[in-house]
């Protein structure tokens, strides 16, 4: 039989319904995944669009000293 790790339990989830409430403590665990996926998702998009208003302020000047 397996032996339990030091100061932990083993986890062992009897359906998927175990897993999705995450003994208990599925808000904090969920929660922290889609606050996380959100964050990634607004890094993305201010990076676009970063790059975006950088790749326009090169072609206004390129514009402007060719002129």
């Amino acid at each position: 039989m397996a032996e339990t790790p030091p100061g932990g339990d083993k986890v062992n989830w009897n359906s998927w319904h175990d897993f999705w409430v995450m003994g208990g403590y599925a808000f904090y665990v969920w929660g922290s995944y889609a606050a996380t996926l959100l964050l990634i998702i607004a890094e993305i998009a201010l990076l676009k669009m970063r790059r975006l208003s950088a790749v326009r302020s090169l072609r206004q000047n390129t514009n402007t000293q060719v002129s």
